[in-house]
């Protein structure tokens, strides 16, 4: 991110392995403690990563300001995970919306798929 922000924890990022996870097949690393405070790590900070050793089902939760990435896959076989975020409404994610397409063809899809938002609302009322 280009500007980094302090304060709150303002979301989670989740790792549910599917596969086992270790550090030969690319299993998830990260750097305890990197998210207080909030600031880029130094190299050096590298040699204090860990990987997210794992069987099928078990779960890692982070603060989402945890300094973390995939690991690389030596391994012929493939490392599953499911990925989950969760974080404040007005946070947008990382990543780009995908491709047109038919998945995005209808206006739930959109929104299942983050491309489009829904109103912002009080008990079901809309926000002006």
């Amino acid at each position: 991110m280009p500007q980094l922000v302090s304060g709150a924890l303002l979301g989670l990022q989740c790792v549910l392995a599917l596969d086992p996870f270790r550090p030969g097949n690319g299993a998830t690393q990260y750097i305890p403690g990197s998210c207080r405070p909030v600031s880029r790590p130094h190299d050096a900070d590298e040699s204090h990563a860990r990987a997210f050793d794992a069987e099928p089902g078990d779960l890692l939760v982070l603060a989402a300001a945890t300094w973390h990435r995939s690991g690389r896959n030596d391994s012929t076989a493939n490392r599953t995970a499911i990925l989950l975020s969760f974080v404040e409404r007005w946070i947008r994610p990382m990543t780009g919306p995908p491709e047109p397409g038919r998945w995005a063809a209808t206006p739930k899809l959109r929104l299942l798929l983050g491309i489009e938002r829904p109103a912002e609302t009080i008990n079901g009322v809309p926000i002006t």
